[in-house]
């Protein structure tokens, strides 16, 4: 009870502060940015750089636990094998977009992004699955009900915002300034070819991060340590936030959509997974078999 209690309060205040982060931006976005718009700064750059990568390295962990599973898995061989291919394609790919944004710093060609990222992510997924070999068959599924909601927040909040950046093309403060497009508040936005604003999707992809939480119910050896979770998943966010709001792409109405989507997302996510106190699960496979 204690536990539902103080993320209860957490996520209402995490609610009140996005919202007032809305209001404020959408009749002052345009004036914060320009005062706070620092050019080119460094502490923009790195931010720019890790901030969607631990949500897709954590997938890609996840789809290596699924990997297991699914060899685990008594199944037609056939059906065996494709979810085997998808779940490591699925985890090779989220690993490189977790890279892809700290090799753009090094590699300005868009064919060697790719190709560095993903030789990057399968020397970790190689790492991943070389760890989770230890595991007995009871802790694959264990942990199964955790990684499949780990990659529905992860996919889900990625298709969202990338999807609204497409379609809604705002017009960054950077667009402004340096390829002449018109400011246009999130509810009123005039297109601009190319104009990636709305929603920020590295503050999004960074709340997901509360599904980490839930490793504190079901790991023993993590047990009783959702403060430590907390704090370093707020700092991480924070971080992430600030960094973008000074650097010109995204506005403070921006960044309080995406805070909104990556959160709500995974909070509902979490719930019907997990309930408000997560959820223990005990180590028989009477029991495992009975939860999943």
């Amino acid at each position: 009870m204690k536990e539902s209690v103080r993320q209860l309060i957490i996520g209402l205040s995490t609610f009140v502060v996005l919202i007032a982060m809305l209001i404020v931006g959408s009749f002052l976005d345009l004036k914060i940015a320009q005062a706070v718009y620092i050019p080119g700064n460094f502490f923009s750059v790195i931010t720019k750089a890790v901030g969607k990568m631990p949500a897709f390295l954590i997938m890609a962990a996840s789809c290596a636990i699924l990997v297991r599973c699914a060899q685990n898995k008594e199944c037609n061989i056939v059906l065996k094998r494709f979810f085997i291919v998808l779940y490591a394609c699925l985890g090779l790919v989220s690993a490189m977009f977790g890279f892809l944004d700290c090799v753009a710093l090094i590699f300005k060609k868009t064919a060697q992004q790719y190709l560095v990222a993903l030789l990057c992510a399968g020397f970790v997924y190689v790492l991943f699955m070389t760890d989770i070999s230890k595991f007995c068959k009871q802790e694959f599924e264990r942990y199964k009900k955790w990684a499949f909601s780990v990659c529905i927040i992860v996919g889900i909040v990625a298709v969202v915002t990338y999807s609204m950046k497409f379609i809604c093309q705002r017009a960054s403060l950077v667009d402004i300034l340096e390829n002449g497009a018109v400011f246009s508040p999130w509810y009123h936005i005039t297109k601009f070819k190319g104009g990636w604003a709305m929603p920020d999707n590295r503050t999004a992809l960074a709340f997901t991060g509360w599904i980490m939480l839930t490793l504190t119910k079901i790991h023993p050896r993590m047990a009783g340590k959702e403060l430590a979770f907390d704090l370093a998943n707020i700092a991480f966010i924070l971080l992430i936030m600030a960094g973008n709001f000074i650097s010109g792409i995204y506005y403070l109405s921006d960044i309080a959509i995406g805070g909104l989507i990556g959160f709500t997302i995974t909070l509902i996510v979490k719930l019907l997974a997990f309930g408000p106190d997560g959820d223990r699960i005990a180590l028989s496979e009477r029991n495992i078999l009975n939860k999943l």
